[in-house]
């Protein structure tokens, strides 16, 4: 019996040095290790030639006894992976002191060498076995009522996973058990008298190491069985891995990896061998790592699976990359936590699209907010312009209604009333002549704009003198100053250089600006036209001369709120300050703007309330314009752009 134990025990230390991770095979190998040992002792103790030269032998044979209960209960802890820790450590200590008790006692604590008894046992054959016996002590006893306790909960193990369901395990234990039983009870029987027979139990143990090596046995073919269907797995999940466009990984409990699929070089361009070891933030920008790892701490301490965990990664060429991971966590056969395993996926080209229509988005949502403004503002700007052709209609309605009503009054009496004195006639067709006239400033003013605004405007453009059409505007001026009793000063210097523009066209726009100058001038004031020349006023415009010309007159002045107001077309500026509103269509400013602007100048109002108005307009010199024009390569052309207000 002994030589079988040591065969098993030599035989499962083979299996456990070939597979480590199997340890049942290891603590059953130390199980039958201590149970040849056993027998070994008491071969040993049945030779010994009295009861005092075997006493040594059967003390090793209870002392092993004892070890093949702790090894013994640390096989059944591999074996069901259902011994709790307390029952473990408190057997273990048990039968470890039962142990050492025997090996150091030399009292009647263990044995009681003043008691020997010689048993007769006869057997099948003929045959005869004589006993020589040491009555226990109480140590021994202890022990062996330890031996009983262990059985019964190695017996209760084994019913409880055959009520789990576990029959395969259950049962060759509750064998193994009902033989070491019947074994046990057999040698109290003997131990007490009850009859004579040999002790069974070192036969009890060899029927438990049979059973229990068959059913290992089992286990290791089908171990060897799961091994082999598990490399197929594994093969048919390499083959999955390698072939899908995802990089599949797993990590340990801490992080790090410890597998990852060759899809790695196409996503990182990492072989797998160089990402072995470390944690995925090590592949990710410092503050993109912190965040990562806080999201990725949350989900790991409550064990969660994750899905599409969107991170940014750096390739090993310094790009970045876009991945979206998923996980799940991994557990072993009893049930503690190893890590997580799952796959990741390039979404760059994704995210960029995304970003990009995004972007898109974002400028479209501009872009209609911009025109929507456009929009009402032109809106508003329509609303201004149907207003203001209401007043322009309502005005010009009034200002032709005006001077045809007089026309066909005084027509009507010279046709109709015999007898009207000569001086009465003359004075009728005066009257009759002067709103002619006016009617006809009136249609040509209209008209002159609606043609310069559609481009239409005719443009005679010749070397114009501004000195000379400036003392002629003052020279025609004279009867309406004379009527106000006004004056008219003019400042202009003998070089002032000549503009290259049509002369009716000044000589509108200085009509213009003197006319307003008389309206809006209170009696006894005077009016004062300057001109001097500029050099490229305030960096703006093309380098050069410009003449700038100002009209001034000490009249009843213009709030700075009307300034833009009074170029509008049809804008006029009524003032409580006049008796009687200034006649016109409030298109004469608007067609000095036009003209002006034309020639590349700028037209500007300075005033304050009470105190008179200046007007001012700037106009490149001849030269300038010459210039311009030779740049360009054409002979007519863009003028330069206006100048700043000095």
């Amino acid at each position: 019996m002994a030589g079988i134990s040591l065969y098993l025990a030599l035989h499962y230390l083979i299996i456990y040095a070939r597979r480590p991770d199997y340890r049942v095979s290891l603590s059953f190998s130390m199980t039958c290790l201590a149970m040849g040992l056993y027998d070994f002792f008491a071969v040993a103790l049945y030779n010994s030639p009295s009861p005092d030269r075997g006493l040594p032998w059967l003390r090793a044979q209870l002392a092993t006894l004892a070890s093949i209960a702790i090894v013994f209960l640390w096989f059944v802890a591999e074996y069901t992976g259902r011994v709790r820790r307390g029952w473990l450590y408190g057997f273990g200590a048990f039968f470890f002191l039962a142990a050492l008790t025997e090996i150091v006692d030399r009292s009647e604590l263990t044995w009681r060498t003043n008691e020997i008894s010689i048993k007769h046992i006869p057997l099948p054959f003929g045959m005869q076995a004589i006993y020589q016996e040491v009555a226990p002590g109480p140590a021994t006893t202890i022990l062996s009522t330890g031996g009983v306790l262990l059985f019964l909960y190695v017996l209760a193990l084994g019913i409880r996973l055959y009520r789990q369901g576990e029959r395969q395990k259950a049962l060759p234990m509750i064998a193994a058990m009902t033989v070491l039983f019947a074994g046990l009870l057999n040698d109290f029987a003997v131990l007490a008298g009850l009859y004579k027979f040999i002790y069974l139990i070192e036969y009890a143990y060899l029927a438990v190491m049979i059973l229990m090596a068959n059913t290992l046995a089992g286990e290791v073919v089908e171990a060897a069985r799961l091994k082999e269907a598990l490399q197929a797995s594994e093969d048919r999940f390499r083959m999955l891995t390698e072939s899908t466009s995802d990089w599949i990984w797993e990590i340990d409990e801490n992080g790090r990896y410890r597998y990852a699929s060759p899809k790695i070089r196409d996503l990182l361009g990492y072989e797998p061998s160089e990402v072995l070891g470390k944690s995925p933030f090590d592949f990710m920008p410092e503050e993109e790592a912190a965040r990562v790892k806080r999201r990725f701490e949350e989900i790991a301490a409550a064990r969660r699976p994750f899905v599409m965990l969107e991170n940014t990664n750096l390739r090993k060429d310094g790009r970045i990359v876009v991945i979206e991971t998923s996980g799940v966590p991994v557990f072993d056969a009893k049930g503690v936590f190893r890590g997580y395993r799952g796959i990741d996926r390039d979404v760059t080209v994704r995210k960029e699209a995304e970003e990009k229509i995004r972007r898109l988005n974002v400028e479209l949502e501009q872009r209609v907010r911009e025109r929507t403004k456009e929009l009402e503002r032109a809106y508003e700007d329509l609303k201004a312009l149907d207003q203001a052709k209401d007043a322009f209609l309502s005005s010009v309605s009034h200002e032709l209604r005006t001077p045809l009503t007089s026309i066909r009054s005084f027509s009507e009496i010279l046709l109709n009333y015999d007898g009207i004195e000569p001086e009465s006639q003359k004075e009728f067709i005066s009257i009759i002549n002067m709103e002619s006239e006016r009617l006809s400033r009136l249609i040509n003013d209209v008209l002159d704009i609606a043609k310069i605004e559609a481009g239409k405007g005719v443009w005679n453009d010749t070397l114009v003198m501004l000195e000379k059409t400036i003392r002629q505007v003052a020279l025609v001026q004279q009867p309406l100053l004379a009527e106000k009793n006004l004056t008219i000063a003019l400042d202009l210097p003998q070089d002032l250089p000549p503009v290259h523009a049509d002369p009716d066209r000044i000589q509108q726009v200085l009509m213009n600006l003197v006319g307003n100058a008389v309206n809006f001038s209170l009696e006894g004031g005077r009016i004062t036209i300057r001109a001097e020349v500029l050099d490229r006023p305030h960096g703006r415009g093309a380098a050069g001369r410009w003449i700038k010309v100002a009209v001034s007159d000490q009249g009843i002045g213009i709030e700075e709120k009307d300034f833009e107001k009074i170029f509008e077309k049809f804008g006029q500026v009524v003032s409580d300050t006049l008796h009687d509103k200034p006649k016109g269509t409030g298109l004469g400013l608007p067609i000095c703007r036009q003209i002006i602007t034309h020639y590349g100048g700028d037209i500007w109002v300075e005033s304050e309330k009470g105190r008179g108005s200046t007007f001012f307009f700037t106009l490149p010199a001849a030269d300038l314009c010459q210039e311009t024009r030779r740049q360009s390569g054409a002979e007519t052309g863009p003028y330069p752009a206006a100048p700043a207000h000095p």
